[in-house]
C-alpha cells in the first residue's frame, strides 16, 4: 500500500525531493486508513494546478483530518483548488493560515444558523480570491468571527462586502495600508461595542469616504469614535449623516453641526438619534436660502442660534433647526435669531411649550416670528394689494400669509393669493412694496389664466420683448449685435402661408417682441390680432415697463384670444400635431437616407415657431422645487399618516387648544368633508313604519309651531289700518289736556319662523354597542346598536323639521389622528329631504375615534355660513373625546370646551345629547357652558329627540 501511494505521488508531484517526499508518507500515515485515498484525489487534482499549494494541502492534512469528516475535509480540498487557480499565493496561506480561521467561522456560525453558515462557507473561495493581502485577509476573518458571535446574517454580509470596501479604500491610501487599518479598527471598536452594527458600519464606508469628503476624513475618524462611546446605532448614524453633510456643507459647518450633535445626544440617544437623521434633509433645505456665500453663512448663523438653545433644552433644538427651513422662507435672518432667542427668554426649561413654540406649532410663535420689526409686513397693505388684484383681474380675490397655511393647503384653490408674511428684500417700504406687488401679480396671472401653458407662452414672448428693449436702450453698444441677430432672425422666418392655425398668435407676437414688427403679410391675413399685439405692446411694453406691465399685457393678449376661441382651438391643435410627429416620428425610423435636404431645416423652424423663446433662453417650464417635499417630509406625523382624499372630497384645516401651552396649535387638524356612502332605503321606510303614530303626532305638534302668516304691531305712526282704543284715547285727551300721542295706526307684519339646525352625529366606534329592552332574551328579542337608535332620532326629527319648515342639515363625524377627522355630509342646507338622504341616513355606520373639537368647529363655520336669527349645533354622541393623538382626556375636553365657547361667541347655541351616565361629572365640566341632557333609556332618543328640539327653539 505505502509502496503505490508512494509511486502515486512521485508521478503527480514531479521535482519533489526525496527528503520532502519521505516526510509527506510520515504525515500520510497519521490519516485514518478510510480517508487516504480522499486525500490522495485531492493532493494530486491540486497539484495540477500548484505543485507548492499540493505540498503545503499533504503537510497540514493529518492535523486537518483529525477534525473534518469525510465531507468537510472535501469541501476545503475544493476551496483550496478554486482559490489556487486564481490565487496560488493566497491557496498555500490559506492551507496552514487561513484553515483555522475559517473552520472557526463557520463553526460559530453553524452554531446559531446551519443555512448561514454553508452560503458562507460556500463563498469563501471567491472572496478569499479578491483579496490581495494576506494580513488584511486574517483580520477580515476575524472581525467575521467576532460579529457572528452577535448575528450569523451580519457576519456573512460583512465578509461579502469586505474585498469591495477594502479595495475602496486602497484608491485613497498608500501601500502602507494606513486608512484600511484605522477603518478596519474603528470596525473593530464597533464590533465590541454593539456586535451586527459593525457589519452596516463597514458596508456604509464605500458611500461616506468620498473624493469630496476626503479632506475631513481624520476628524471624521475622530468624531465617530467619540459617538462610538454613546452607543453603536448613533456612532452609525452619525457616520451615515456626516458624509451627507460633508457633500453639503464646509468644514466650518459641518464642525458645528458635529458640536451641535453631541451637545443633542448628551441629552438622550432617541433625541439624537432623530436630530442626525433628519439632519441631511434640512441642510439640503437650508441649502436653497440663497448664492453659496449666502447659504454658508446662513447655515452656520442656524447652527450657531440652534447650539444655544441646545445647552437649554435638547428637543426644543431639535424643533427649531427643523423649523428653520420653513422660517427662512418667509423671515429674514436676523428675525428668525430674535425669534429663536425670544422663545428661550419665554419658556426656558419649560419642555412641551419650548417644542411647540419651536415647532411653529402655536399662534404666538407664528406671531412672534412672523410680525418682528422690520421688512414689511402682508398685514399692513393687505387691503392695497386685495383691491389692486381686484381692479386686475375682476374677481374678488383672498389674500393670506403662506405661513398660516399647512404643506398640503399651499395648492391653488382659485380664490385665495398666498404671499409672505414679511418681506425684507430690501431696505425701504417702497421697495418692499414693488416686491409684494409683483408676486401678487403673479399669483393672480396663475388664477387668471385658467390655460396655464397657453399664458406662460404669451407672457415669455412678451417678457422677451421687453427685455430687448430695455437692452437697447441701457446698453447701446449692444444694439448692432442685437440687430444682427434680428437680422438673421427674420432670414430664418418660414413662410407665413404655410404656418399651422395654431402658431400664427405666437409667430406675429414673435414679430413684434424681436423683429422689429409684425410683417405686412400678417397684418392683411389677420388685421385685428395685428392691431391688438401693436397697442399691447405700445402701452405695456417698453424700454421703461416692469414685470407687472408684461403681466397686464398678457392679460390682454389672453383676454382677446379668449373672445375668438383662440387658446382651445390652439391647444387642440398643438395636441393634433403632437401626435402627427409621434406618427411621423414612428415612420420614419430608420427612414434617414429618405430625407431631403431641406428637412432639416424645416423641423429646425419648427422648433422656434412653437417655442419662440427656445431662441433666446432656456425652457421656462415651472421648475419643482424639491425643498418644498424635503420640508414637507421634517414633520412625519407620530401615530396615523395622512390619508389621500377621494374624488370630491374637500379638505379643511383647523387650529386645535393645547391647555398645557396655553395656546391654539396652528392648522393642527385636517377635517375631510365628504358625503356619506348611500345604504338601504329600507331603513327609513322601516323607521317610519314602526313609530307611524308618533311622527304624525310630532309632525302636528310642530305644525303648531308655525307662526301666524301676519301679526298686528299697534301704536305705530303709519299704518293700514286705525287702532280703535288708540283713536279714543286721542279723543279724551285732546279735550282734557290737549296732550295727543299720534300714534293710532295698525301695522301688519309678515311672521316667520327664522331658526337653522345641525345634527352632528357621533359615528365612532363605540356606536356599535348593543342595547337591548330585554337583556334576558339575546337571542328572541335581539338589541338594536346605539347608531341605528341616533339613525331613528334622526328620521324622526327630520319628519318634525320638515313639518315647520327649520332649515337643517344632518352630518357625521369620526377619526383617526389629528389629519384624518372625517366629516359627513348627510343632507345639507339647502338640500331637500330627498330619497338620497334618505339612502344616505340608512348608509350611515360607525367607523373608528371621537375628535369632537375639530369636527365642532367644522360645524360651527359651515353653521356661520347660513342667514338666520337662531342658529342650533346639536350634538349626538354615546360619551367622551377620544382619538389616537389626542392627548390625555383633559387635553381632549379642554379643546372641546373652547371649541363650543367659540360656537357660542360667533352666536350659535350649542346642545349635546348623550347617554353617558357614568360620567356624568366630566359631562358637566365639558357641556356645562352651553347645555346638555343626558338620555338614562337610549332607546326613547327617537322619541324624545323633537321634544327637546322644540324646548330649545320656543
Amino acid at each position: 500500500m505505502d509502496g503505490q501511494i508512494k509511486s502515486t505521488l512521485q508521478k503527480h508531484l514531479k521535482g519533489i525531493t526525496s527528503a520532502t517526499l519521505d516526510n509527506i508518507m510520515v504525515k500520510l500515515h497519521l490519516i485514518p486508513p478510510d480517508r487516504i485515498l480522499l486525500v490522495l484525489d485531492l493532493a494530486t487534482s491540486l497539484a495540477a494546478i500548484s505543485l507548492r499549494s499540493s505540498i503545503e494541502f499533504l503537510m497540514v492534512i493529518p492535523e486537518v483530518a483529525r477534525v473534518l469528516g469525510q465531507s468537510e475535509l472535501r469541501a476545503w480540498g475544493e476551496i483550496g483548488k478554486r482559490l489556487a487557480s486564481t490565487n496560488p499565493d493566497a491557496a498555500i496561506e490559506f492551507a496552514p493560515g487561513f484553515l483555522l480561521r475559517c473552520l472557526t467561522l463557520v463553526s460559530r456560525q453553524a452554531a446559531l444558523s446551519t443555512s448561514l453558515a454553508l452560503d458562507c462557507f460556500k463563498s469563501f473561495p471567491e472572496i478569499l480570491a479578491r483579496f490581495n493581502d494576506t494580513t488584511i485577509t486574517a483580520r477580515v476573518l476575524n472581525l467575521c468571527y467576532e460579529v457572528s458571535q452577535h448575528s450569523v446574517k451580519h457576519s456573512c454580509d460583512l465578509l461579502r462586502s469586505a474585498p469591495q470596501v477594502i479595495n475602496h479604500l486602497q484608491l485613497f491610501t498608500s501601500q502602507d495600508h494606513r486608512l484600511v487599518n484605522q477603518m478596519l479598527e474603528l470596525t473593530t471598536a464597533f464590533v465590541h461595542r454593539s456586535g451586527g452594527t459593525a457589519a452596516e458600519f463597514f458596508t456604509s464606508i464605500t458611500e461616506v469616504l468620498t473624493p469630496h469628503t476626503q479632506p475631513a476624513w481624520s476628524k471624521l475618524f475622530e468624531y465617530t469614535y467619540t459617538f462610538l462611546d454613546k452607543s453603536g446605532g448613533v456612532a452609525l448614524q452619525y457616520f451615515r449623516a456626516a458624509g451627507k453633510i460633508l457633500s453639503l456643507a464646509d468644514t466650518q459647518a459641518f464642525e458645528r453641526w458635529t458640536e451641535l450633535s453631541l451637545l443633542v445626544v448628551a441629552q438622550g440617544n432617541a433625541t439624537g438619534y432623530h436630530f442626525l437623521k433628519i439632519s441631511p434633509r434640512i441642510f439640503i433645505a437650508l441649502a436653497r436660502y440663497g448664492d453659496i456665500q449666502r447659504n454658508a453663512y446662513a447655515l452656520n448663523q442656524v447652527l450657531d442660534i440652534v447650539i444655544q438653545i441646545s445647552n437649554t433644552s435638547a428637543n426644543s433644538a431639535v424643533e427649531c433647526f427643523k423649523a428653520s427651513p420653513g422660517a427662512l422662507r418667509q423671515a429674514s435672518l436676523e428675525q428668525f435669531r430674535e425669534w429663536a432667542l425670544h422663545g428661550l427668554e419665554l419658556y426656558g426649561k419649560d419642555n412641551r411649550r419650548a417644542q411647540a413654540y419651536y415647532g411653529l406649532e402655536s399662534n404666538r410663535s407664528r406671531q412672534a416670528l412672523y410680525n418682528r420689526e422690520g421688512g414689511l409686513s402682508l398685514e399692513s397693505i393687505s387691503q392695497t394689494l386685495r383691491l389692486y388684484i381686484e381692479g386686475l383681474t375682476g374677481k374678488e380675490m383672498l389674500i393670506k400669509p403662506i405661513s398660516e397655511t399647512t404643506h398640503e393647503f399651499k395648492i391653488g384653490d382659485g380664490r385665495t393669493i398666498l404671499l409672505p408674511a414679511v418681506i425684507t428684500e430690501f431696505g425701504d417700504e417702497a421697495s418692499n412694496f414693488k416686491l409684494y406687488k409683483a408676486l401678487a401679480a403673479h399669483a393672480a396671472g396663475q388664477v387668471e389664466f385658467p390655460n396655464v401653458t397657453f399664458a406662460r407662452r404669451i407672457f415669455t414672448t412678451l417678457e422677451n420683448g421687453r427685455i430687448d428693449r430695455k437692452l437697447r436702450q441701457m446698453y447701446r453698444g449692444l444694439r448692432r449685435d442685437l440687430d444682427f441677430v434680428k437680422d438673421r432672425l427674420i432670414s430664418t422666418r418660414p413662410d407665413f402661408n404655410q404656418l399651422s392655425r395654431n402658431l400664427i398668435p405666437f409667430e406675429m407676437l414673435f414679430q413684434e417682441a424681436i423683429l422689429g414688427g409684425i410683417s405686412p403679410i400678417a397684418k392683411d391675413l389677420y388685421p385685428n390680432l395685428a392691431q391688438e399685439i401693436e397697442l399691447t405692446f405700445d402701452r405695456y411694453i417698453t424700454a421703461n415697463s416692469m414685470v407687472g406691465d408684461t403681466l397686464i399685457g398678457t392679460l390682454k393678449i389672453y383676454k382677446f384670444l379668449e373672445r375668438i376661441n383662440e387658446p382651445e382651438q390652439i391647444e387642440k391643435q398643438s395636441e393634433k400635431d403632437t401626435e402627427n410627429n409621434s406618427e411621423q416620428d414612428e415612420n420614419d425610423v430608420g427612414g434617414e437616407a429618405a430625407e431631403s435636404e431641406n428637412q432639416p431645416n424645416q423641423r429646425a423652424n419648427s422648433k422656434n415657431l412653437s417655442e419662440p423663446f427656445s431662441y433666446w433662453s432656456p425652457s421656462l417650464e415651472p421648475i419643482v422645487n424639491p425643498a418644498d417635499e424635503i420640508l414637507a417630509s421634517l414633520n412625519p406625523e407620530t401615530d396615523v399618516p395622512e390619508q389621500g382624499l377621494e374624488l370630491g372630497d374637500k379638505a379643511f384645516f383647523y387650529d386645535e387648544w393645547d391647555r398645557d401651552l396655553g395656546d391654539y396649535r396652528t392648522t393642527w387638524c385636517r377635517v375631510i368633508e365628504r358625503r356619506n356612502a348611500f345604504g338601504n332605503r329600507s331603513f327609513v321606510d322601516g323607521v317610519k313604519g314602526r313609530y307611524s303614530g308618533i311622527i304624525s303626532s310630532v309632525r302636528h305638534q310642530f305644525q303648531l309651531l308655525r307662526p301666524e302668516n301676519l301679526r298686528k304691531i299697534i301704536g305705530e305712526l303709519d299704518g293700514e289700518d286705525y287702532d280703535l282704543q288708540a283713536l279714543i284715547d286721542y279723543a279724551i285727551d285732546r279735550r282734557s289736556s290737549g296732550l295727543v300721542s299720534e300714534r293710532v295706526y295698525i301695522r301688519k307684519l309678515r311672521r316667520q319662523r327664522d331658526v337653522v339646525v345641525s345634527f352632528l352625529l357621533d359615528m365612532s366606534s363605540s356606536t356599535a354597542r348593543t342595547i337591548s329592552r330585554y337583556p334576558s332574551q339575546p337571542y328572541s328579542k335581539p338589541g338594536q346598536r346605539i347608531i341605528d337608535i341616533e339613525k331613528e332620532g334622526l328620521v324622526l326629527m327630520s319628519e318634525a323639521l320638515e313639518a315647520v319648515g327649520d332649515g337643517y342639515s344632518i352630518q357625521g363625524f369620526t377619526s383617526e389622528g389629528r389629519r384624518n377627522v372625517k366629516f359627513y355630509v348627510i343632507k345639507d342646507f339647502n338640500e331637500l329631504y330627498s330619497e338620497e338622504v334618505a339612502k344616505r341616513i340608512g348608509g350611515i355606520t360607525y367607523q373608528n375615534n371621537t375628535r369632537l373639537g375639530a369636527a365642532i368647529r367644522h360645524a360651527t363655520a359651515r353653521l356661520e355660513k347660513q342667514d338666520a336669527r337662531t342658529k342650533l349645533l346639536i350634538i349626538l354622541s354615546d360619551g367622551r373625546p377620544y382619538d389616537h393623538d389626542y392627548g390625555d382626556s383633559r387635553y381632549a375636553r379642554e379643546d372641546t370646551k373652547i371649541a363650543l365657547r367659540q360656537a357660542k361667541i360667533n352666536n350659535i347655541t350649542p346642545f349635546c345629547i348623550t347617554i353617558d351616565r357614568e360620567s356624568e361629572e366630566q359631562l358637566r365640566d365639558l357641556y356645562g357652558e352651553i347645555g346638555y341632557t343626558i338620555i338614562d333609556n337610549v332607546l326613547s332618543l327617537p322619541e324624545r329627540l323633537p321634544g327637546i328640539y322644540r324646548r330649545l327653539t320656543t
